[in-house]
């Protein structure tokens, strides 16, 4: 029987007019496609660290790491210690690049680098990797909204995906960093609303919590075999190292935000922030999978009801929490959701328009207003188009393995031809054309075969990395070629 009542709505509601409010609150306000895209590099490092953890934290996370606890176990979270390292490595690797160059799309880089090709090629992965993202964010959030009002699929989908992108192409990304900075409050809310509810039906008792999941299997933290096809330590390992520095290195949604920041320090502490606020989180999340599992192991009656393991986190808010809770919890994944969304569309949209409409159509400065609404269109363009996709991505398996699939399809060849660019000297345009293709082409490759999708990203960055190293060793770059980017992009956006 359902328990949301008369002030979970009002509390859900309410959430989502304070959502709207800081839209309008911003709207009208840019007048240039820098202040749309980047807030015109003012923001605060904290307000940009915390926006980056509450757009990767969407309901991919909110929904899918407890959901894979519950299913599975834990050895697919015990990497996340490593996060802190990964954004010291982003630090040295790829802050000093951005702090440069000054760029509003990573991908910029790439053609100062190497050449036009190279940087489209790139942002065309971006766009299809992040568009497909947001499809299944969309279509997770939609499991909830499905479970506990009763709403087609459809009318889910489309009231979520078309209201988040309401507000981001009234404020732009002043409206997304501030969106995320209050949605990250509410989403940890409720959290630990969900993580109080399985402690007081316990009255408290982690140690029984523990023994009953790991009778289960749910507590398992290793599982050092190595094999393509089953998911072990080592696919884990690599996969959540390729994906994370790629995310957090050389991908438009969270480049972006970093990009809003005054200067080169402050870029810097939002990095490391990041990477320190994001490990507690995601092992509040991963507990609360344990907790789940615990939870349904003693009340089998509420366990026959579940007939999708992926919906136990909307099945748990329907069925146990009192009222009110189940609004914060609603809240909470409609924040996860909203924040990745707003971040989605709006680096879309930047990379549609930088990288492809002004880098191929030159307009003199009296048309910028005329550019602003443009990415605006744009904006709502990659809204609509994601949300259409979410109604079919739910054909690809369980909720962490479709964004796994289309994460490591595209983020491999990406973070290899960065890697690239900034590591060696001798890699040409030519060479780092042919690799990319090939990282691209081989992740495809494995993909039809029984290997698991954890190896999706290192393959494919493995491979961009290698064929590029060989080619800039057999044909390396002419001694006029070699000149360093710099922070003049004149030769590469209008």
């Amino acid at each position: 029987m359902s328990t949301f009542t008369g002030w979970d709505y009002v509390i859900v509601f309410t959430y989502i007019a304070a959502s709207l409010a800081i839209g309008l609150r911003y709207a009208g306000k840019q007048k240039t496609v820098e202040d749309y895209f980047v807030a015109n590099r003012s923001a605060r490092w904290w307000a940009v660290a915390i926006s980056a953890v509450a757009t990767g934290l969407s309901a991919v996370s909110y929904l899918g790491v407890p959901a894979w606890v519950f299913q599975h176990d834990l050895q697919f979270y015990v990497v996340i210690f490593l996060l802190p390292l990964i954004m010291l490595i982003v630090v040295y690797l790829f802050v000093p690049l951005l702090a440069r160059l000054r760029v509003m799309t990573i991908y910029e880089y790439l053609e100062q680098r190497f050449n036009l090709a190279v940087r489209t090629f790139a942002s065309a992965l971006f766009l299809l990797l992040r568009g497909g993202w947001l499809a299944t964010a969309i279509y997770t959030q939609s499991l909830l909204v499905v479970e506990l009002l009763g709403w087609p699929m459809w009318v889910s989908v489309f009231v979520v995906g078309l209201l988040t992108a309401f507000y981001t192409i009234l404020g732009g990304m002043q409206a997304v960093l501030w969106t995320d900075v209050m949605q990250f409050f509410v989403l940890i809310g409720g959290i630990l609303a969900m993580l109080a509810v399985v402690l007081i039906s316990f009255q408290g008792d982690v140690a029984e919590i523990w023994s009953i999941a790991a009778d289960r299997g749910n507590t398992r933290l290793f599982n050092f075999e190595f094999s393509l096809v089953q998911i072990t330590f080592w696919g884990i390992l690599l996969q959540n190292f390729i994906e994370n520095l790629s995310t957090y290195g050389s991908d438009q949604v969270m480049v972006q935000r970093f990009l809003t920041t005054r200067n080169t320090a402050e870029m810097r502490r939002s990095v490391l922030f990041v990477g320190f606020l994001s490990v507690p989180i995601v092992i509040l999340l991963a507990l609360l999978g344990v907790g789940l599992a615990a939870y349904y192991q003693q009340h089998p009656e509420l366990a026959a009801t579940l007939d999708n393991a992926d919906r136990v986190v909307p099945h748990f808010v329907n069925t146990s929490l009192p009222a009110g809770l189940s609004g914060l919890v609603i809240a909470g994944v409609f924040a996860a959701t909203m924040s990745t969304l707003s971040a989605g569309f709006n680096s879309l949209a930047t990379a549609t328009m930088i990288d492809f409409i002004q880098r191929f159509r030159r307009r003199a400065p009296q048309h910028l207003r005329h550019d602003v609404r443009l990415s605006r269109l744009i904006t709502f363009a990659w809204a609509l188009a994601s949300t259409i996709v979410a109604l079919f991505v739910g054909r690809l398996g369980t909720i962490v393995e479709i964004f796994g699939k289309i994460s490591g399809f595209f983020s491999g060849p990406i973070l290899g031809v960065f890697l690239l660019g900034i590591m060696t000297k001798r890699c040409g345009p030519g060479a780092a054309m042919t690799a990319i293709i090939c990282g691209f082409l081989t992740t495809w490759a494995i993909s039809m075969t029984h290997a698991s999708w954890l190896w999706y990203g290192p393959v494919g960055c493995f491979t961009t990395l290698l064929v590029g190293w060989v080619l800039g060793q057999c044909y390396p770059m002419k001694p006029q070629q070699r000149d360093e980017p710099t922070s003049d992009a004149s030769d590469s956006r209008p």
